[in-house]
């Protein structure tokens, strides 16, 4: 039983690899979670580091890389099981998430490398949002 489901697992995954669009849900999720785990690894609290100063006045303690790392495992999740509303909705998620983090980040450190680099990611997900609502 637990080896067909690591199969299945795995053949969701190739197919990932298989179609093109695909890749951006995949690769949207992996940015995040790197992101989280730039936030986690120096050991800094996130509500110690400046950029984060108004996320964490709303979003207190570990809540912010909370938050984030479970957008990134929504769209994992979605991108792997095939399931077109949570690729679509993840999509869209992380459109908010990016606008989100602008509109705070942006005040207290007007053109941060973070906000400029991250929108490398958010253009994907604006395809993807469009490619999921085409079909509806």
């Amino acid at each position: 039983m637990f080896m067909r489901q690591i199969r299945m697992l795995g053949g969701r995954f190739l197919a990932v690899w298989r179609d093109e669009p695909s890749w951006a849900e995949f690769f949207s999720a992996i940015a995040v979670l790197l992101y989280v785990c730039g936030l986690i690894w120096p050991g800094d609290r996130p509500y110690e580091l400046k950029s984060l100063q108004n996320l964490t006045d709303l979003l207190p303690g570990w809540w912010w890389p909370t938050v984030c790392a479970s957008g990134a495992l929504y769209q994992m999740a979605g991108a792997l099981l095939r399931v077109r509303f949570i690729r679509a909705s993840a999509g869209f998620g992380m459109c908010m998430w990016y606008g989100f983090m602008v509109v705070m980040v942006w005040p207290v450190l007007p053109g941060h490398p973070m906000v400029l680099l991250s929108g490398a990611w958010i253009v994907p997900n604006f395809f993807i949002v469009a490619r999921h609502a085409k079909g509806w």
